[in-house]
C-alpha cells in the first residue's frame, strides 16, 4: 500500500520459519524498490495452539479501511494437517490502525472450505490467497480467492459507519489519523470488520 505511514510504502508478506510454521510479516520502503523488514515481525502471529490457525497464517490481502487497514488472510490448523494435506482452510479478518498492531475479528474464520454453497469439485483446497475489493457504491466488499478449480468470489455487506452522535452514514467510511480511534466507533478495532461473508456460486 503506497504511503501507508509517514510517506513509506507498506508490504505485508508470508514468512516461513525453519520448522515450517507460517506467519505474516511487514516490510516498509521509501520508494517501492528498497525494502526493510519490520524489526518487530511477525505482525500477525499464529493463533492459539490446537485452533484453526496454529500452523499457517499466510497470504495476506490488505486494503485501507475506516481510518486504518483491513486484512484478509488464509490459515490452516494442526488438526487439518494431521493427514498431510490442508483440506479445511479458513479465511480470517484483522483490523489495524497503523498497519503494525493487528486485531483479529472475534468471529473468525469468516469463510472456510465448506462454507455454503459448497461444491467439492470446485471449492476443495480453498479459500486461499484472498484479496479484497470495495464494490462500486461502497455497499459490499468482494473477496477473491483461489481454490482447487480456479478463482472464487465471496461478498459481504458493508455495515454503515456510525457518525458522531450515533447516527448511521450510509456506506460512509470514516478516516482518522494513525493511532487514533475511528470517529463514532466505540467498539474494539476488531469489531469493525463485516462478518457476513457468503461464497457466490458460478464464479470459478
Amino acid at each position: 500500500i503506497p504511503a501507508a505511514r509517514n510517506g513509506r510504502d507498506f508490504m505485508w508478506y508470508t514468512g516461513v520459519d525453519a520448522s515450517g510454521f507460517v506467519r505474516i510479516g511487514l516490510a516498509t520502503s521509501p520508494d517501492g524498490v528498497h525494502w526493510t523488514k519490520w524489526q518487530g515481525n511477525p505482525v500477525l502471529d499464529l493463533g492459539a495452539p490446537g485452533g484453526w490457525e496454529d500452523v499457517w497464517v499466510a497470504v495476506p490481502g490488505v486494503i485501507g479501511w475506516r481510518g486504518g487497514f483491513l486484512m484478509v488472510y488464509s490459515a490452516v490448523g494442526s488438526g487439518d494437517l494431521a493427514d498431510g494435506s490442508p483440506d479445511d482452510i479458513g479465511v480470517g479478518l484483522a483490523f489495524s490502525i497503523d498497519g503494525i498492531d493487528w486485531h483479529r475479528y472475534p468471529g473468525n474464520p469468516v469463510l472456510t472450505t465448506s462454507s455454503p454453497p459448497y461444491d467439492p469439485a470446485v471449492d476443495a483446497h480453498g479459500p486461499w490467497a484472498p484479496d479484497l475489493v470495495l464494490e462500486a457504491g461502497g455497499r459490499n466488499l468482494l473477496m477473491l480467492f483461489e481454490s482447487g478449480a480456479g478463482l472464487g468470489l465471496a461478498r459481504a455487506p458493508v455495515e454503515p459507519a456510525r457518525r458522531p452522535g450515533g447516527r448511521s452514514g450510509r456506506s460512509r467510511l470514516h478516516r482518522a489519523p494513525p493511532g487514533r480511534p475511528v470517529p463514532g466507533n466505540t467498539r474494539t478495532p476488531a469489531a469493525v470488520a463485516p462478518p457476513a461473508w457468503r461464497r457466490l456460486a458460478g464464479y470459478h
